[in-house]
């Protein structure tokens, strides 16, 4: 029986190649070859020397097998696991370049804006920037918890002398940061003067197991510098609220720091007032950072809403710095939706309600990370696949360009659409 491919079968599942038959060839083997073998020019290829031992034909079979049919080699792939705003993990950093840049504002553009409110332009502009990070802040201690950018060094005391005449009297306290027994004795010397010029007799005390402070009115008499009060006391007003913190609940003034809770009083028999609070001298415990539009901290207050990069923690070290140890500095990173590219950036050094801080001409200095993509794949990636055009939506093509904010909040902390479900 003949094969189509010129083998010549002697018996069905049996072959005998034509150069090789009893009639052909003295070397032909006596005996027929095994039942379903491979033929002689796979064989030759795929086993090049077939061997007794099973064990080495498995091992010689897959490598030769490895040969036919190699592994392919694919390219690295890009791929986004994440899609949640501000949370792009990216780990191949072959794709990516970092640099540390050092902001400090001894070096700011503008020598005449304030050092926590300055405008920075970098050496050279960063392109395809897709993250930011503030890896170190360094501030001096040179901001007083008590000052008039602040507006906690006076209050105003109305007062009537033993004549009837109305007095409205500004107690003012010096620039600085004191301890309680120490304001108390400042605003006493305040009361002093007072005393000597108009006769008016007005005690502060401080109780250290309470932490309360008490406004006594003694009494009246002629000035100047009367040894003593010759006339009953009368009612007597305190008006602690400062002009332009009339909406803040807390923080309105000096009053507040002395324990009182409201921003005003009248006060009558006995003539005595003591605060429902306690006396704070340590001043703020965190301040904001905010570097140009980034922000991921959002903060709202009894009138505004704030927005900004970092949440720094005040932690004074022994030679009176505010440094970070890496547990200083709160949500102090971003990851853009996009790149941007990053020419200058504006740099905001702010206290809780957003007014910049006062460093009395010191500097202070930060340490900003940035990542820059370098890889043309992933930088198509991050351009068009993650927030990819849809030509067929009813949007305009302005809003196509990618996720939009609402139109009542600025920066990238207002609330970011997924792709292809923009606000309408």
């Amino acid at each position: 029986m003949d094969d189509p491919r010129g083998n010549v079968l002697s018996s069905p599942g049996q072959f005998r190649h034509p150069r090789l038959s009893k009639e052909t060839s003295p070397l032909a083997h006596p005996h027929p070859p095994p039942r379903l073998h491979p033929p002689p020019r796979l064989t030759s290829f795929l086993y090049p020397s077939i061997q007794s031992n099973p064990i080495q034909q498995r091992k010689e079979s897959s490598s030769s097998l490895a040969i036919l049919y190699p592994t392919p080699s694919y390219p690295m792939l890009h791929i986004k696991t994440d899609e949640i705003y501000g949370k792009n993990p990216i780990t191949n950093a072959n794709d990516l370049r970092t640099h540390l840049v050092n902001i400090d504002s001894r070096f700011r553009e503008n020598t005449m804006e304030p050092p926590t409110d300055f405008l920075y332009r970098f050496a050279h502009p960063y392109k395809n920037v897709i993250k930011a990070r503030v890896a170190s802040v360094e501030i001096p201690n040179g901001y007083y918890h008590f000052s008039r950018a602040k507006k906690n060094t006076m209050f105003r005391l109305d007062a009537t002398d033993y004549e009837g005449t109305a007095h409205f009297l500004t107690v003012e306290i010096p620039e600085g940061d004191y301890t309680p027994e120490c304001l108390i004795q400042t605003i006493q010397e305040q009361f002093d003067a007072i005393k000597d010029t108009y006769g008016l007799f007005f005690r502060i005390q401080y109780d250290p197991v309470s932490r309360r402070t008490t406004i006594q009115h003694d009494g009246s008499a002629p000035p100047p510098c009367p040894p003593g009060p010759t006339h009953h006391p009368a009612p007597f007003g305190l008006t602690f609220v400062m002009v332009g913190l009339e909406d803040r609940p807390y923080d309105f003034g000096l009053g507040y720091y002395l324990g009182y809770q409201k921003p005003f009083y009248v006060v009558d028999s006995p003539f005595t007032l003591t605060s429902e609070s306690l006396v704070n001298t340590t001043g703020d415990h965190y301040f904001l950072l905010g570097i140009d539009d980034f922000y991921t901290v959002e903060q709202k207050t009894s009138s505004t809403y704030l927005q900004c990069l970092a949440k720094i923690l005040v932690k004074r070290g022994p030679n009176g710095v505010i440094f970070d140890d890496g547990y200083t500095v709160l949500s102090n990173d971003i990851t853009f939706p996009r790149p941007i590219d990053l020419k200058q950036v504006r740099i905001r050094l702010m206290d809780p309600y957003g007014v910049p801080i006062e460093l009395h001409n010191l500097n202070f200095s930060l340490s900003l990370e940035i990542t820059e993509v370098m890889n043309l794949q992933l930088y198509e990636s991050f351009r068009n696949t993650l927030w990819s055009r849809d030509t067929t939506s009813t949007l305009s093509r302005d809003q196509s360009l990618g996720p939009r904010a609402t139109t009542h909040i600025s920066g990238s902390s207002a609330g970011i659409a997924p792709p292809a479900m923009n606000y309408p």
